[in-house]
């Protein structure tokens, strides 16, 4: 990039490259401003920085200005599909109706048959909807594209269990197993398999894996909860209760957070809320994401920088760590705040 300034790049185009690399190392917070001002000097479409830029949005909980910037790409670029499908995830997200997704995603497939995401999405979504025939014909068309990708052949299993397809739900989610054998979501659905066969020892031992691979999710340690008890182990089957009521409370303490973001997704406090929640919840990279948004508006925030500070000495990375630390310390702090 110094090479090709001093060679004569132009200014604009330069800020905007850099805006995309910030973007590209997972520094949304930095690239931000160099992607907003290319975005509004744009004059035709630039497909990479409007997407760059959405993402940016869709990041920090700033989901109107991301429905600007797509709608504006999609404008721009009529025969792109791909804004429609980030399009959908805007939607879902502001709880637009379920009707309103699908047709994002048809747009999109209208414009792109082979944009494999949306075929997957829109087959889930259908198959939530219990539209399960076209469900099943957009899970077909996904594994065409990704023949592959376990999560095509999850979701294709779970609906040929719903269409009353057992032997053809067994063959997907073998296939998935043997693709992604330690996927939580993939051991969850063989769990309920086992569950409905009454084969309940193989069905624990799906649930034990599923949940040491995510112990949050409550689904599963709730069919595991159902399996102990068939199995007449009383006291296991009460403690797992006790787990899920408390990662019950703490998932709602976290959608009361991300409700606030909506509304206000600059505020600092509830960034760094939903940091440290999702931290301590095994979503390592949202975490940090945050957690950085956090430090460019107060680059001394101590939980941030402590928090951060944490997970790179757990990932053997000291010298960043030692970084973080020496920010979260009140020396640092209080010369952070000296004009």
């Amino acid at each position: 990039m110094a090479t090709a300034q001093s060679l004569g790049l132009d200014a604009a185009r330069s800020a905007c490259l850099f805006g995309l690399f910030l973007a590209r190392d997972g520094r949304p917070a930095e690239a931000e401003p160099y992607l907003r001002r290319a975005f509004d000097d744009l004059k035709g479409p630039d497909p990479e920085l409007a997407e760059a830029l959405a993402r940016v949005y869709l990041g920090s909980f700033r989901l109107e200005r991301a429905r600007s910037v797509l709608e504006r790409w999609a404008r721009e670029s009529p025969v792109d599909g791909r804004p429609y499908l980030l399009l959908t995830e805007v939607g879902t997200r502001t709880g637009d109706d379920a009707q309103a997704v699908v047709a994002y995603y048809r747009e999109a497939l209208r414009r792109d048959p082979s944009l494999a995401p949306a075929h997957l999405g829109l087959a889930d979504l259908l198959r939530s909807m219990h539209q399960y025939n076209e469900a099943a014909d957009e899970y077909d068309r996904y594994l065409a594209l990704r023949p592959k990708d376990p999560m095509g052949y999850l979701g294709a299993g779970l609906n040929a269990v719903a269409r009353g397809e057992p032997g053809r739900a067994s063959e997907w989610l073998d296939r998935a197993l043997q693709l992604a054998p330690t996927d939580p979501a993939i051991l969850s659905a063989l769990a309920e398999r086992e569950i409905a066969a009454s084969r309940l020892d193989r069905a624990l031992d799906y649930c034990d894996r599923s949940v040491r691979s995510d112990p949050f999710d409550t689904q599963v340690r709730y069919r595991r909860m159902l399996v102990l008890n068939r199995l007449g182990r009383s006291d296991d089957a009460r403690k797992e209760r006790q787990a899920i009521d408390r990662l019950r409370a703490e998932r709602a303490e976290f959608d009361k957070i991300g409700a606030a973001l909506v509304r206000s997704p600059t505020d600092t406090d509830l960034r760094a809320r939903a940091a440290a929640w999702l931290m301590a919840h095994g979503r390592e990279s949202e975490a940090i994401d945050w957690a950085r948004l956090v430090l460019t508006a107060r680059p001394d925030h101590p939980e941030m920088n402590r928090l951060l500070a944490d997970h790179y000495r757990k990932c053997g990375q000291p010298g960043l760590a030692n970084h973080y630390e020496a920010l979260a310390s009140p020396i640092a702090s209080g010369s952070a705040r000296t004009p």
